[in-house]
């Protein structure tokens, strides 16, 4: 096109210019041409820049274009529409808006005719994070938490608070409602508020975690009563319903009889109140505190474990503390509060350790009280004894469908092996269930597979055998409490009482419930009896507890008001069901039951004559029970009491016999000693052997209770524990492949020997449980090796024992050598006898010098 003196060339190819200039006057008409071909413009787009690939969520950046050859314009694409400010660019910087999601941005250069040439960058924004909310799952009595959350990858990272209760301010403090419930939390970021975190935060009225428990305690003294709550702002006591005390601890002083009463604690908060159990207090005179039995020195072999023990009689609860050292001067073992105490583990480095241990009578006369010291005795030079378990594994929770893991520590010579058994709920109890052992859980650990955690599987039982070459043994019984269950810990089990007629007896048991509320009943079986009865509030009319009046029997806290004297040797226990409201059972859940728990009121007796080295002597006119195949008192009848010699023949050298024999009354299990002699002689091939046995009342024992012929040791299907010593090998065990540590697998019935014997076996006596498995077996019956006792030899021999328990650890010696020591499963309240069988093979069983002691913790 051509505008005045200017040609402007709109497409490409060859190009003619002419001009010409029109004739004027002398001159003629002047043209001129030009010739040229003309081409369109390279665009060149080369280089997009921004200023970061990665912006804040919600920041802008700056965008740099290169480029040439043409006209240039900047587009996007992705979420929204284009977020540059001005399209057309003339290669300065330009901004985009904010950037909430990944855009690509194109740089178009335009050329003559139509070409163009692009160039692209992308732009990611950072997504915006918050982490959890802490604390989390927060439960709290009515007032205000500080919630903390922080937000990350935002242009201002701040965020916005709300709660679906109460108020929340800017900073994330939440002040709560005052009704009880749970209510959600949310943290939401500014920059992105499509991102937020919650977490549940509950209202929670007070909840009591340990009860008041009753109590007797003396005239002109001082006593207390605690409560302990969570979310507690105030606590009123009362007596009778009126007011006397404000805090968590009632405190009494100087006081006098008047002060027995029924006492319980309201709690509260804001959100509202609980009461708790009822707490008798009972106000007596003043005993005189007493130490009965002061700690023996103890010798034990390298990596077994040594317990002492104190005895001590006082009014109310009697505190205790444990000391390494010379009394006066020792350092205090944390932890060692019981009447009892169980060293870790021991080396040579041990050897000589004194302990000692204050007694002292907070609930009486405040007065303290130091033991003698006793020696540690620590050999290295026999390392032929079985494994000590020194930490027990312990019960725990899983989620339905989670996992769970249980942990042992045993120590011991050799190479220690370990099987793992699973013992699943009954709702009969766990006492009569054997263990399963399971594939492959050979290690110290053991995680309990998602397949195991179930809800039905509420209330397992999961247990360790721990071997080497010198014998076995077994860790405690804990439970698996899967969901809603409910867990019940050793420390929280209802404990045995030793009162004097007509004052307060007083068992507790606790139980953590997750998600939910204990409910508790409490049962006794009289004494003797093996028959359960539920217990309920008010007074006795009848029976055993007649005279008593009951006060909390479906509580954690059971107490009985005047115990009469013919409640002695009765046993209690409690059974704790999982409920959404103290009444309705949760589905699914199993309830479960404590350990029993013994009544002793005044003297606990003794076991036969108590003259020293008479204790099978006719004790005026109470004689042993004799059982068997022909009992008497004449010589040859099996069992023969020899009241002049003060022997008990439990089976003659021949065939086909077996015996039992008891002392006719009942004995507390915590504390006791029995010493002991037995001749063995055989002219054939011997039998098994003898045992101690400590038959339990409630699970249908009686003083006529028998074992099955021809088993030996006389104490198969005897319920209670057993005290197995076996003399003799039936086989051999290591060319048997059907014959395990607890039962043939081909025969259920068959059970074999744990180890080469001469041996010793502790465990249970009924018949589904008999060596099934033993809770400890040493092969060595002197710790030494059994070169030492040739069968010929053992089986025509005399030695004598020792079995003591203290607060429930179980030693066992025989001639002065240390067979075992470790928590044992016992009835609280027991028939002590002894057995013997013989079958095919036979011997003569002898008992002699029998002397025993039962004494209070």
């Amino acid at each position: 096109t051509i505008s005045g003196n200017t040609v402007t060339v709109t497409g490409a190819g060859p190009v003619v210019l002419g001009a010409s200039q029109a004739a004027s006057g002398n001159y003629a008409v002047g043209t001129t041409t030009i010739s040229f071909t003309a081409v369109y413009s390279t665009p060149l787009a080369t280089s997009l820049v921004g200023s970061t690939a990665s912006p804040a969520y919600g920041a802008s950046i700056n965008l740099v274009p290169a480029f040439s050859g043409g006209t240039a314009k900047i587009g996007s694409s992705g979420p929204g529409s284009s977020d540059i400010t001005s399209s057309a660019v003339s290669g300065s910087s330009y901004p985009t808006l904010a950037i909430r999601a990944a855009k690509t941005y194109t740089l178009t250069v335009t050329g003559t005719g139509g070409n163009s040439a692009t160039a692209t960058f992308t732009a990611t924004p950072t997504p915006v994070t918050i982490t959890p909310i802490s604390p989390t799952d927060q439960t709290s009595g009515p007032g205000t938490v500080d919630f903390t959350a922080i937000a990350s990858g935002g242009v201002t990272d701040s965020l916005t608070w709300s709660a679906s209760g109460g108020t929340i301010s800017s900073g994330g403090v939440w002040t709560s409602p005052n009704t009880i419930g749970p209510y959600t939390i949310t943290a939401t970021s500014v920059d992105n508020p499509a991102v937020s975190a919650s977490t549940t935060a509950t209202v929670s009225g007070p909840v009591i975690t340990t009860q008041p428990v009753g109590k007797n305690a003396c005239v002109g003294y001082s006593a207390s009563l605690n409560v302990s709550a969570n979310y507690a702002t105030s606590y009123q006591w009362l007596d009778g319903g009126s007011p006397v005390g404000s805090s968590s601890v009632l405190t009494f002083t100087s006081l006098t009889t008047g002060d027995s009463g029924s006492y319980e604690a309201v709690v509260s908060n804001p959100a509202g109140s609980v009461t708790s159990n009822t707490a008798i207090l009972n106000v007596v005179s003043p005993t005189t505190l007493t130490i009965t039995g002061n700690p023996a020195s103890v010798s034990v072999y390298a990596t077994q474990t040594a317990t002492f023990s104190v005895s001590a009689t006082g009014t109310g609860t009697l505190n205790y503390q444990w000391y390494m050292g010379a009394p006066g001067s020792g350092t205090p073992i944390s932890g060692a509060n019981s009447n009892s105490y169980t060293t870790p583990a021991l080396t040579t480095v041990d050897d000589g350790t004194q302990y000692y241990v204050t007694v002292t009578d907070s609930d009486c006369t405040d007065t303290t009280l130091t033991s003698t010291a006793a020696t540690l005795t620590v050999s290295g030079t026999d390392t032929a004894v079985p494994p000590t378990i020194a930490i027990q594994p312990v019960g725990t929770i899983a989620t339905a469908g989670g996992t769970a893991s249980f942990s042992v520590t045993a120590s011991g010579p050799g190479t220690l092996t370990y099987q793992w058994y699973r013992v699943p709920y009954q709702s009969t109890g766990m006492s009569s269930a054997a263990g399963i052992a399971i594939s492959g859980a050979t290690n110290t650990t053991y995680t309990v597979p998602a397949s195991e955690t179930a809800q039905s599987n509420d209330g397992d039982n999961y247990f360790v055998v721990v071997t080497n070459q010198y014998g076995t043994a077994v860790s405690n019984h804990v439970m698996l409490a899967v969901g809603a269950g409910i867990v019940m810990q050793i420390t929280n089990q209802p404990q045995t009482e030793y009162v004097s007629a007509t004052t307060l007896a007083s068992f507790s048991a606790r139980a953590t419930c997750t998600g939910c509320t204990p409910a508790y009943q409490w049962y006794w079986y009289a004494p003797g009896s093996s028959s359960a009865t539920a217990l309920t509030d008010g007074s006795v009319s009848s029976g055993a507890l007649s005279g008593a009046t009951i006060v909390g029997s479906a509580t954690s806290s059971l107490n009985i008001e005047d115990v009469p004297s013919s409640a002695t040797v009765g046993v209690f226990y409690v059974m704790v069901t999982s409920t959404s409201d103290g009444t309705t059972q949760i589905p699914g859940t199993n309830p479960l039951t404590s350990n029993n728990a013994g009544l002793f009121i005044g003297a606990l007796g003794s076991v036969g004559n108590p003259t020293s080295g008479s204790g099978l002597c006719n004790n005026g006119g109470t004689d042993w029970v004799l059982n068997g195949t022909n009992p008497g008192t004449t010589n040859g009848d099996v069992p023969y009491q020899n009241t002049t010699a003060c022997t008990i023949e439990l089976t003659k050298d021949a065939g086909s016999e077996h015996a039992s024999v008891y002392w006719p009354t009942l004995i507390s299990t915590a504390n006791f000693t029995v010493n002991f002699t037995v001749t063995i002689s055989a002219t054939g091939t011997p039998a098994d052997g003898f045992t101690m046995v400590l038959a339990d009342p409630t699970q249908g024992a009686t003083t006529s209770s028998i074992g099955l012929l021809g088993e030996g040791l006389g104490a198969n299907g005897i319920p209670g524990l057993v005290v197995g010593f076996d003399t003799f090998q039936n086989g051999d065990l290591s060319t048997d492949p059907t014959c395990t540590y607890t039962q043939a697998a081909d025969d259920p019935d068959d059970a074999c020997d744990p180890v080469a014997v001469p041996y010793m076996a502790v465990g249970p006596g009924a018949e589904l449980l008999w060596e099934n498995p033993w809770y400890f077996v040493n092969g060595n019956l002197d710790t030494q090796n059994s070169t030492d006792y040739p069968i010929d030899t053992y089986a025509n021999s005399t030695h004598s024992y020792v079995v003591s328990v203290v607060n429930g650890v179980m030693t066992v010696t025989i001639d002065g050598h240390e067979l075992f020591t470790g928590q044992v499963s016992l009835p609280p309240v027991a028939y002590l006898g002894f057995t013997a069988s013989t079958g095919g093979s036979e011997e003569a069983v002898t008992l002699s010098n029998l002397t025993a002691t039962v004494s209070a913790p």
